[in-house]
C-alpha cells in the first residue's frame, strides 16, 4: 500500500454504518490524547521558566501538534480526522494522563497544527492575534482571539491536503469533521484560559513584556 492511499483510504477502513468507524474514531482520538499528554514542562529540567526551557516546551508542543495532523491522517480516511486526533493532543496537553490531569496551555499544539490542517486560516488567525496584542497587550487574549478566529476563517475558506478517493459519505464526514471539530478546539483553549479570562475581567491579568 502507497502513502497516497494510506492517506486516502487509511489504515483503518470503514464502510457507512461500519462500527469500525466509531472504533476508528475513538482509536484516533485517544492516541492524539495519550500524545499530548506527554509535557516537558512537567520535568524539573524544563520548568525553570528560563527563556530556553520554554523555547524547548515550545518545540515540543509544536512536534505533538503537526505528529497529531499526521495520526489522524494514517489512521482514517482523508484528513478531517486530523482535527480529531488534534483536538485529543490538545485535551492530553490540558488534562494530561502521565502528570495528574494537571497540564498546562495548549496554544502551541493548536497553533502548528493549524498551519497545517489549514494555512490560509491559520495565517489570518495569527495576524489577528497579533493585533490584539499589540491593542491590549495581554497574551492570552492573542491567543483566544487566534483560537476564536481560526474555526471562522475555516468555515469559509476550507482547506483539504488531498483529494479522498473514496464514496460520497466518507467525503461528507471528512468535509464536516473539518470543519466542525475546530469549534471544539477553540473550546479546548478558553478551557486552558479560565483563570486568564478571569483576571483579563478583574483586571489582574499580567501583561506582556517583551523584555522578559
Amino acid at each position: 500500500m502507497s502513502l497516497i492511499d494510506i492517506l486516502s483510504k487509511g489504515l483503518i477502513t470503514w464502510n457507512e454504518s461500519d462500527v469500525m468507524f466509531y472504533i476508528g474514531a475513538f482509536i484516533t482520538l485517544v492516541i492524539g490524547y495519550l500524545l499530548g499528554s506527554f509535557d516537558i514542562r512537567h520535568f524539573d529540567k524544563f520548568s525553570d521558566g528560563s527563556k530556553l526551557a520554554r523555547f524547548l516546551s515550545i518545540v515540543v508542543d509544536a512536534i505533538e501538534g503537526i505528529l497529531a495532523v499526521g495520526i489522524g491522517m494514517v489512521l482514517m480516511p482523508g484528513d478531517g480526522f486530523s482535527y480529531v486526533a488534534v483536538l485529543g493532543a490538545m485535551i492530553g496537553h490540558v488534562y494530561p494522563l502521565y502528570f495528574g490531569f494537571k497540564g498546562s496551555s495548549c496554544i502551541f499544539v493548536f497553533g502548528f497544527a493549524a498551519l497545517i490542517l489549514n494555512p490560509i486560516a491559520a495565517l489570518f488567525s495569527l495576524v489577528i492575534s497579533i493585533a490584539v496584542l499589540l491593542f491590549s497587550k495581554y497574551m492570552s487574549g492573542a491567543y483566544i482571539a487566534m483560537s476564536a478566529v481560526f474555526p471562522i476563517i475555516n468555515f469559509y475558506i476550507p482547506f483539504s491536503m488531498f483529494t479522498m478517493q473514496t464514496t460520497t459519505v466518507m467525503e461528507m464526514i471528512n468535509y464536516l469533521l473539518r470543519l466542525m471539530v475546530p469549534i471544539l478546539m477553540t473550546i479546548m483553549v478558553l478551557i486552558a484560559h479560565i483563570n486568564n479570562i478571569k483576571n483579563m475581567i478583574n483586571g489582574t491579568e499580567e501583561k506582556y513584556n517583551p523584555k522578559y
